[in-house]
């Protein structure tokens, strides 16, 4: 008997509210500001939920950013970031919805304003919600060494 395969599909409003999203900034060389984006989903909190589906929604959000596998090249996504208000958005291809980053620092929407860019990875491993940045920093190593991840670059949109 096998399994059911779900879709990869664009997630829709329920599961990204339970999205888990986190910002920060690098300096990886004197004048240099690197705002960062990463965005994943804790382990799974009521029945209807399993690491199988959850899973598939994060394939189906990499497969509407365009985000490509953390092994191979980085690549642009295309302007898909608004940084203008507080919580800034990211449009993840959804013909109705945008997803909405939790409030970020006045900082890092200027560097991703300054900058133009912002370098997001999407993580299939859990997250754990209010992860320092150690642990960030530690998750990050692990999935790229286990290739748990895709990322992109996106564009800050116009206007800011």
């Amino acid at each position: 008997m096998s399994g059911l395969l779900l879709p990869i599909a664009l997630p829709g409003r329920e599961f990204l509210e339970k999205a888990i999203v986190s910002t920060w900034l690098t300096v990886p060389r004197p004048g240099s500001t690197v705002p960062h984006l990463l965005i994943g989903h804790g382990a799974p909190r009521d029945t209807n939920e399993d690491w199988y589906t959850i899973n598939c929604r994060l394939r189906g959000l990499a497969n509407g950013l365009n985000l490509q596998p953390v092994a191979g090249r980085t690549i642009h996504i295309g302007p898909r970031l608004n940084v203008q208000p507080e919580h800034p958005t990211l449009d993840y291809g959804h013909p109705h919805l945008l997803l909405t980053l939790p409030a970020t620092t006045m900082r890092w929407r200027e560097q991703a304003a300054r900058r133009g860019s912002v370098f997001i990875t999407l993580s299939l491993e859990p997250l754990r919600p209010g992860m320092k940045q150690e642990e960030v920093e530690n998750c990050l190593r692990h999935i790229t060494q286990t290739q748990r991840a895709y990322c992109g670059i996106t564009a800050v949109r116009g206007g800011q």
